[in-house]
């Protein structure tokens, strides 16, 4: 029941109407502070997540070349 649900959700969500600004509404100035500050616990749940941790440290070494410098930066970069 659910796999056949998951896919009509995702249509409904992806297509929906999300609405526009009327003449007498001003339209808004940035981003939604709910979906800024969603975004940020998000990375820092990310982050501080012991599975990504470790599967940063097994996966992205065979990806880093000390011959293209600096070692940090790449893996900053990679992930």
């Amino acid at each position: 029941m659910g796999g056949r649900r998951l896919p009509r959700v995702s249509r409904d969500q992806a297509f929906r109407d999300r609405g526009t600004a009327g003449e007498d509404e001003a339209p808004l100035a940035g981003p939604d502070p709910r979906r800024l500050r969603a975004f940020w616990q998000g990375m820092v749940t990310n982050l501080l997540n012991p599975k990504v941790i470790l599967f940063n440290s097994a996966f992205l070494p065979q990806f880093v070349n000390p011959a293209l410098g600096h070692v940090a930066v790449q893996f900053l970069i990679l992930g």
